[in-house]
């Protein structure tokens, strides 16, 4: 029986996982963040919010690590303040025209 092969093999490292995997992911989470505003269920971000952080953290073991988990974590919460304001802003066209 054959091997199932992600279309993302080709850019598998072994050391750093996909190449733009962080950037796949960051898509991935804007897009349930837009979906939980519009849902009207803004407590579910803060569940996202929270896996991130304890999968981020739970990783780092030694300075460099930390510091890696840090920018993560900082870039996370960038991502989702845009994701999040940008999401309200849609809702609120949506109001106004609807």
């Amino acid at each position: 029986m054959g091997r199932i092969v992600s279309p993302y093999a080709d850019q598998l490292d072994e050391n750093s996982g996909l190449k733009e995997g962080g950037r796949l992911i960051g898509y991935c989470e804007r897009l349930l963040i837009y979906v939980f505003v519009l849902a009207n269920a803004p407590s579910a971000i803060g569940f996202l919010i929270a896996a991130k952080s304890i999968y981020s953290f739970g990783e780092s073991s030694g300075e460099r690590q930390h510091k890696r988990s840090q920018y993560v974590i900082i870039g996370t919460l960038v991502s989702f303040a845009y994701a999040v304001t940008l999401s309200y802003l849609v809702r609120w066209v949506l109001r106004i025209f609807a």
